[in-house]
């Protein structure tokens, strides 16, 4: 079961097989603020889910008039407001495909065309594509990314080269976090789901990874969700 928002940037805020609970984590602000304002001053709405961004993350504001303080501090935060929740096209809708074209955006420059599909023969993947347009007179570049939110209970696991490398675990500790804790066995790299030391509330981080094959797997719930990409 895939469910999409097109007023949402073409979100997808449900993944799971049919009468499972979601394996995606998805925020109150879906029910809060559905239809949210879009503005270059706005801020993140924590929508989470599965959404797309443009990379590199570096250049998310220097290349557009309408935030000049963000544009001179080369800010890294929020994403694209018209990219994260300005509601979408529906080009196709039909059984098991559903195709979302996006607005133009005045930040990034681009315009996305989002495509959901689950094939008849195959029933348990779900198939996206992204395809990206300038809208500019000017030529630019720009990356695709997906940034797919998971619940925190989540054992997630990335292809890696045996011997570990490949691999750099930061831990961002402070504020009441912990550190990261991680393993690999197997070719396989994992974060290990252990609490947070005395009064902390979490642990949190971020790990880079040149993976051994495009592909990560995550269990929860009874649940397995395998992701593929190039």
């Amino acid at each position: 079961v895939l469910e999409v928002s097109p007023r949402l940037g073409g979100r997808v805020l449900h993944l799971s097989v049919p009468g499972a609970a979601n394996l995606l984590r998805v925020g109150d602000a879906v029910s809060v603020r559905p239809d949210p304002e879009v503005r270059a001053d706005g801020e993140n709405i924590p929508y989470m889910g599965h959404e797309m961004w443009v990379g590199p993350q570096s250049t998310w504001w220097t290349d557009q008039t309408l935030n000049p303080a963000r544009r001179k501090a080369a800010a890294i935060w929020p994403p694209d407001p018209w990219l994260a929740h300005a509601p979408t096209q529906v080009l196709a809708q039909e059984a098991g495909r559903l195709v979302l074209q996006g607005v133009a955006s005045p930040v990034s420059g681009v315009q996305m065309t989002q495509s959901f599909a689950i094939a008849p023969d195959r029933p348990d993947t779900a198939e996206l594509a992204v395809e990206m347009r300038n809208v500019r007179r000017q030529p630019g570049s720009r990356d695709i990314w997906f940034n797919t939110r998971v619940h925190p209970s989540t054992r997630v696991y990335v292809p890696v080269a045996t011997d570990g490398s490949g691999v750099r675990v930061r831990s961002d500790t402070g504020d009441g976090f912990d550190g990261l804790v991680s393993s690999t066995a197997e070719g396989l790299f994992s974060l290990e789901l252990l609490p947070p030391s005395g009064e902390l509330q979490g642990r949190r981080g971020k790990v880079f990874i040149q993976p051994r094959a495009g592909s990560i797997a995550g269990f929860n719930a009874g649940q397995a969700m395998l992701i593929h990409f190039q």
